[in-house]
């Protein structure tokens, strides 16, 4: 059986996937760049047969490569994605793939003419209990959905987030927090197939961070963004927040009654329904351990086992040609969700809509809209980062 020969991009993040990646019979792992040698070392004690690199463009220039997993920066995707696609290798991208609507027109647009695989590794809606959620869901008693939660909240000891953010221009150090928005809104998307149509938000500020540096512009610490979905419901996400406590959270409220997350448990969900709307051989309130994924390999992987499933949907859709659901128009579509909802934080919550990014008449509205809190490639900002910041 031939195998599927993997290349990753960033080796800190990409170490994990290599991991996972060990775990599957159809898949090899053949190619590592990262500019630190020290990473490149580590993640060689996993894969020592692959070839390494510090030059991402000399990698995929070597060829070899039938995909590749972009574990780069934050800010950075689009370009690494569009330069693999271009030489007919699939990507798998670690994180939203855009900072800018440019790029995600740009990404579209190649993954179009080059006929090759795209899709978004958000790992989330694969664990136990989002996933469980889904198949109720999908059974149909609840009925439609019409409003959803969904809670992402991290915050990080000075310590931790030092470690993660090494100076203050760290893309973790100037980043929005809208623009982190995969965990909390991608498993509501997944659950229910609804995809954004539109959004507003306002973000929230605190008066001490301990966690940032002295000279670190002063960042939100979340937001509370809504969004339309295409089935009129509304989804209310929180994007990256850092206020506490800790914890993961998803809810549908929906006709007939709701399914949620247990907050002291992410494995167990409570189903519930309206006394007039019970099924029949159905309790009005249930409480279920998800058993998703028991039988599987994913039991030691990341995320709860995401990081197995992600891979597994990647290689599935690799091998069989069926297009993932967080294809290159659903990773836009989130991407979208994030710039624009930052936009709404410092337009007093004003609502924008999302593009359709399938039709290229709503792309080419904003081909060339490169606003963008990240420094580009001349180092410059675009857009404030935040609502102190004048650009």
């Amino acid at each position: 059986m031939d195998k599927t020969r993997f290349a990753i991009f960033g080796a800190a993040r990409g170490t994990a996937f290599a991991r996972v990646l060990s775990l599957f019979d159809n898949a090899q792992v053949v190619a590592v760049c990262d500019g630190i040698n020290e990473r490149l070392e580590k993640i060689r004690e996993i894969c020592p047969d692959a070839r390494y690199y510090a030059d991402y463009d000399q990698m995929l220039e070597d060829g070899g490569i039938d995909a590749v997993i972009l574990c780069n920066y934050f800010n950075e995707h689009a370009p690494a994605a569009i330069k693999a696609l271009e030489k007919g290798i699939a990507v798998l991208s670690e994180t939203i793939p855009a900072v800018t609507l440019k790029e995600c027109v740009e990404l579209c647009r190649t993954v179009e003419k080059t006929g090759s695989l795209y899709m978004l590794a958000e790992n989330y809606p694969f664990m136990k209990g989002p996933m469980e959620m889904k198949s109720v869901y999908e059974k149909g008693t609840l009925g439609d959905v019409i409003y959803a939660d969904g809670e992402y909240i991290h915050p990080m000891s000075a310590k931790t987030y030092r470690n993660y953010t090494p100076n203050t221009e760290h893309w973790r150090a100037v980043m929005p927090s809208t623009y982190y928005l995969t965990h909390s809104l991608a498993p509501l998307m997944h659950m229910t197939g609804a995809m954004p149509a539109a959004v507003n938000a306002k973000c929230v500020y605190s008066k001490n961070n301990e966690w940032e540096y002295k000279d670190e512009v002063k960042k939100d610490v979340g937001a509370a963004i809504f969004c339309e979905m295409d089935n009129n419901a509304v989804f209310h996400i929180t994007g990256w927040a850092k206020y506490a406590p800790h914890g993961t959270w998803y809810r549908l409220c929906c006709k007939n009654g709701g399914v949620e997350t247990l907050r002291d448990d992410i494995n167990k969900v409570r189903i519930s329904y309206n006394e007039w709307s019970v099924p029949s051989r159905c309790s009005k309130e249930t409480v279920v351990l998800s058993s998703f994924g028991d039988d599987s390999k994913a039991g030691n992987t990341g995320h709860g086992g995401g990081d197995y499933w992600i891979m597994n949907e990647f290689i599935k859709a690799y091998e069989t040609k069926c297009e993932p659901f967080f294809n290159v128009y659903t990773a836009a579509a989130l991407s979208a969700v994030g710039i624009l909802a930052w936009r709404s934080c410092l337009n007093s919550g004003c609502e924008y809509k999302i593009p359709d990014f399938r039709l290229e008449g709503d792309r080419r509205k904003f081909e060339n809209d490169d606003l963008s809190p990240f420094r580009n490639a001349f180092g410059k900002i675009t857009y404030p980062r935040s609502k102190f910041e004048k650009i």
